[in-house]
């Protein structure tokens, strides 16, 4: 869990920031579309999420915020396009429930270039997550180069996917 401001408001400013990379983001038109969709749910959640206000300490998600950042994951998951990668919203909640973000899985590349390239993403990745007092003294800062190796990772997965398909093609 993040020390520092409320989980609350520091979830809230996390959806905010992933909100501006979307709206950042430079694709086709379908795709922009989808990436202003992501932003406007990541929005609607950090307003609900700022105007929570929990009496108790807990790991609770506000139903209607919880709902915008499903909206969210399922609009990246449905348009790959967007570069916005499964359960991306965990960064949203990670102050609030405590739950670590998410990593990828193995892509068992099948050359040793895509392997090393591989490995120094998932150090890096691995690296951020465990840089706390970046992630809570500046989220955007952190957020960003977080989303920067998941890019990479992303663009990785469709080589090794390329890799896979010509070295064993379909009859």
């Amino acid at each position: 869990m993040t020390t520092g401001p409320h989980p609350y408001r520091a979830a809230a400013d996390r959806a905010r920031i992933l909100a501006a990379l979307a709206r950042q983001r430079d694709a086709h038109p379908e795709t922009m579309r989808r990436l202003q969709e992501i932003a406007a749910s990541l929005s609607a959640a950090a307003d609900l999420l700022t105007a929570h206000q929990s009496s108790t300490p807990g790991n609770d998600i506000p139903s209607a915020a919880k709902a915008e950042l499903e909206n969210a994951d399922i609009l990246a998951d449905d348009h790959p396009a967007t570069r916005f990668f499964a359960d991306f919203t965990r960064y949203v909640t990670e102050p609030i429930t405590g739950r670590r973000p998410p990593v990828p899985d193995p892509l068992n590349p099948l050359t040793k270039a895509r392997t090393n390239r591989e490995d120094t993403l998932r150090k890096r990745l691995e690296r951020l997550h465990n840089n706390t007092p970046t992630a809570t003294q500046d989220p955007a800062a952190w957020l960003t180069a977080v989303f920067a190796v998941w890019t990479d990772w992303m663009d990785l997965a469709d080589e090794v996917y390329d890799e896979y398909k010509n070295a064993f093609p379909h009859p």
